[in-house]
């Protein structure tokens, strides 16, 4: 059975992607949705991001509400989507990043996704990869299945934000994402599957840009083995930011999802700390380190590529020098830097 469909925010996460940001607007704009708010946030960026949005909006004549909303301060990726979700008009947030493009189609489809059911917290969908450029790189549907809360929670398994929308339920009376400079869409992933269900849709709906400025990965790190290890070492401490914020929310969740995602949190916890371990035990210990993550439940694909990427960077490096979205943001990091040289 099919309800009313829910009022939408189109939220464009800015971040010192001026280059992108005009397109990234322009295609939130281009929503062939009725009644649909474009609010495009932007987090304290020092480029001209948010002097490109305010000219735009100014402009704008259609049929969307459209508004700006400037953050004096950075609040990282996890507290610019709490702020946009605490401003917002709509019951659900589809978001939507600086660097990236919409299709015209995407507010409804995912507005008729969530008029599935009232316990729809979360939709997802596929993507499409381009470079800096705008020209194809890849495209893939959403992820064939959606994953029990024990093994999200603990195996850190989650939907990109880019690729996600979320009604606002998941923002409120929770644990705030302020300060979270990753991760914060695999948190609300688990939060999705603890209070509701998430629906996976197989429409491409969006193209994300593989560029020398992508926050969401590494970019220039991918020249230098030792910025690549370093990098990683960041993203977990990240990942350590949002377990604590999931734990904060146990208290406020069902008896039952309590139950279950207590010792899943300890589980990934563990499989963190394991992790980190890697890049410092001596090499006789590393087989009994191995076993132990293989307890938390972690593959043995998923041991030995985080093994490569904390012990021997440049030989992972090495091997992914032919993934296509990696040489796309190569190719950027160099013509940026060119560009950077230039008198």
């Amino acid at each position: 059975m099919t309800g009313a469909e829910p009022s939408i925010s189109l939220v464009v996460r800015l971040h010192n992607t001026a280059r992108f940001a005009a397109a990234a607007i322009a295609s939130a704009l281009g929503q062939r949705h009725a009644g649909l708010e474009v609010l495009v946030i932007d987090d304290a960026s020092s480029d001209e991001s948010a002097a490109i949005a305010e000219r735009l909006i100014a402009a704008y004549a259609g049929p969307h509400r459209a508004r700006l909303l400037r953050l004096e301060r950075n609040h990282g990726c996890g507290g610019a989507l709490q702020a946009a979700a605490a401003a917002a008009g709509g019951e659900v947030i589809v978001l939507a990043d600086g660097d990236d493009l919409s299709d015209p189609e995407r507010a409804a489809t995912i507005a008729a996704a969530f008029a599935t059911a009232p316990d729809v917290l979360l939709v997802a969908h596929g993507q499409r990869s381009i470079d800096a450029e705008g020209r194809p790189i890849a495209q893939r549907a959403a992820a064939g299945r959606v994953p029990a809360l024990a093994e999200a929670a603990s195996l850190g398994q989650g939907f990109a934000g880019a690729v996600s929308a979320y009604r606002r339920r998941l923002f409120r009376g929770l644990a705030p994402l302020d300060g979270l400079t990753h991760s914060e869409d695999w948190l609300l992933t688990v939060r999705a599957l603890a209070l509701g269900r998430v629906l996976l849709l197989p429409q491409v709906l969006v193209s994300r840009r593989s560029h020398a400025g992508n926050i969401s990965g590494p970019t220039a790190e991918l020249a230098a083995a030792a910025a690549y290890r370093a990098w990683g070492l960041r993203h977990d401490r990240a990942a350590f930011a949002a377990y604590a914020r999931l734990r904060a929310d146990l208290p406020r969740l069902p008896a039952a999802q309590r139950a279950e995602l207590g010792p899943a949190l300890t589980r990934g916890l563990r499989r963190l700390r394991l992790r980190r371990a890697a890049a410092r035990v001596p090499l006789g210990r590393l087989p009994a380190l191995v076993r132990a993550l293989r307890r938390t439940g972690t593959s043995q694909r998923g041991i030995w590529r985080d093994l490569m990427r904390l012990r021997w960077p440049g030989l992972m490096l090495h091997q992914g020098r032919r993934d296509p979205m990696r040489r796309a943001i190569l190719a950027d990091v160099a013509r940026q830097g060119a560009e950077r040289r230039k008198p």
